[in-house]
């Protein structure tokens, strides 16, 4: 039996649209034991079915690809990431298959074909890679694989979550945007996105929170999220960053102090869920048990 621990992400931190994430000390923890037949402990009813489940769907997957006997697992799930939050929750579940399956046909897989198979079922790598080898990713996707650049960051940095109480789906999220964009607007993100990693490793929050405005994905999804925009106001004008987590719901704050977070906490729903996360900077582990 084994237990796979895999970090929360939060990926586009702005202007880095489906190419930079960063991975938090949140986690989803599995354990797999092998069974005669498939079973999942602690699911959502939604994902309590083989069709459904995404963690078994990765594991029959990356068996069929090592050319080995395919196996049945009871699968547990202990949960702190929540779903359709813009967490990462489903490149944890992908992630998790994949390593599971490699553990138990001994294949070792390099990261580079770990992330080749998990693409198969999460075709942008800004959540994934973080999610596998922690800290803050840059990843590209080439014609064959991912390339990717992680970077150590400032430790002066606090990095919170502001988590709704409603979901937002990928998909929904997705028809937000437009099919074109101001060749302007991209040159906007590009001239940010290529100096944030910069800035997150020498902890300038007076840059960061310039470099972390985004015209290709923000503007169309925030109005999406209740107070999504006055709480970036708010991070601003307190000298703070805000971004969508992913595709929302949530929203990534980082400051440099707390003061700000006090503020936004007056402002919003007492349901919702407000953490400050550490970075991760070790992506998924697997312990045997």
């Amino acid at each position: 039996m084994i237990k796979i621990l895999i970090p929360a992400t939060s990926a586009n931190l702005g202007p880095g649209f489906d190419c930079l994430g960063i991975a938090l000390e949140m986690y989803n923890e599995f354990t797999f034991e092998k069974s005669s037949s498939w079973e999942f402990i602690n699911f959502d009813e939604k994902y309590s079915y083989f069709e459904n489940n995404l963690i078994a769907q990765a594991i029959v997957r990356t068996f069929e690809i090592l050319k080995v006997k395919e196996l049945s697992f009871k699968i547990k799930i202990k949960s702190d990431i929540p779903d359709s939050r813009g967490l990462g929750s489903s490149a944890t579940c992908i992630i998790a298959g994949i390593l599971a399956a490699d553990y138990y046909a001994n294949s070792k897989l390099s990261i580079s074909r770990i992330l080749d198979i998990a693409l198969e079922f999460e075709n942008h790598p800004d959540n994934i890679t973080p999610a596998l080898v922690g800290g803050l990713v840059t990843a590209t996707k080439l014609e064959k694989g991912v390339f990717y650049k992680k970077y150590e960051i400032n430790d002066d940095l606090k990095y919170t979550v502001i988590i709704p109480n409603f979901e937002i789906s990928t998909e929904v999220s997705r028809k937000a945007l437009p099919k074109e964009y101001k060749t302007a607007d991209v040159v906007y993100n590009t001239s940010r996105v290529i100096n944030l990693p910069h800035v997150l490793q020498n902890g300038d929050i007076s840059i960061l929170k310039e470099l972390t405005f985004d015209k290709m994905h923000e503007p169309y999804r925030l109005p999406l999220i209740e107070m999504a925009n006055e709480i970036k106001n708010i991070a601003y004008e307190n000298n703070a960053s805000c971004t969508l987590s992913g595709s929302g719901s949530t929203l990534l704050v980082i400051s440099k102090n707390l003061d700000v977070i006090d503020i936004i906490k007056k402002k919003i729903d007492s349901s919702w869920i407000v953490k400050t996360l550490k970075v991760d900077n070790i992506g998924a582990r697997v312990i045997e048990l």
